[in-house]
């Protein structure tokens, strides 16, 4: 690991805490996303997990269709967390991981969807930006004028977001962003914008991996 990255590591390691949406049903997928083989043999949730570990305190799974079939990493930075009302969408995924650590002090989240493979450049871009831009309430990754995930969201932010009755109009991140402060940060990642719903789109996300540094 480069230097930069190991100063990163010092100085927010301790504030930042990772969010990793899994509970959705992925009808079209016909088997939870999260075990899908990412890379070396790791599922998608892993791969995901082991970019996230070294620059977050901890990080949080939220499961929900799946429960019991989701293959958990064994990684004791994990916390898993389960949203029974998985239904309602993924915003009460993320009010469910926000509202089980309410009482920490972190300074901000990554929510990171377990469908979206991204490089691992992103995610330490991302954190980056989260620290050079302290008054933005979100650092939203952008490619070709178009914001992705993952995304940086304040503690600020967060707090709005879990205060939102989960049946109101705006029980939605991207409603919650509509009001707020954020930095869009530039990367050449085609993976922000990739999100696999289908064989077809799994078939040609590994299609395009060979071209990625994940």
């Amino acid at each position: 690991m480069h230097n930069h990255s190991s100063h990163i590591i010092v100085i927010l390691m301790n504030s930042i805490c990772s969010v990793i949406l899994a509970a959705g049903q992925g009808s079209r997928m016909g088997i939870p996303k999260s075990n899908l083989i990412a890379q070396n043999d790791r599922t998608f949730l892993e791969h995901i997990a082991r970019m996230h570990e070294g620059y977050v305190e901890k990080i949080m799974v939220v499961v929900g269709a799946y429960t019991h079939e989701i293959h958990m990493p064994h990684m004791s930075i994990i916390t898993r967390i389960i949203n029974t009302q998985w239904k309602k969408g993924p915003f009460s995924s993320l009010q469910c991981a926000l509202k089980s650590c309410e009482n920490d002090t972190y300074e901000g989240y990554i929510i990171h969807p377990v469908d979206v493979i991204c490089q691992s450049i992103t995610i330490e871009t991302l954190i980056q930006c989260a620290q050079n831009h302290p008054h933005d309430n979100a650092i939203i990754p952008s490619i070709n004028h178009r914001g992705g995930h993952p995304i940086y969201i304040s503690h600020a932010l967060a707090t709005e977001c879990m205060n939102v009755s989960i049946d109101d109009p705006s029980a939605r991140l991207d409603m919650q962003l509509k009001k707020s402060r954020i930095y869009y940060m530039n990367c050449n990642d085609p993976g922000i914008r990739m999100n696999i719903n289908t064989p077809e789109d799994y078939d040609n996300w590994k299609n395009e991996i060979n071209s990625m540094s994940l």
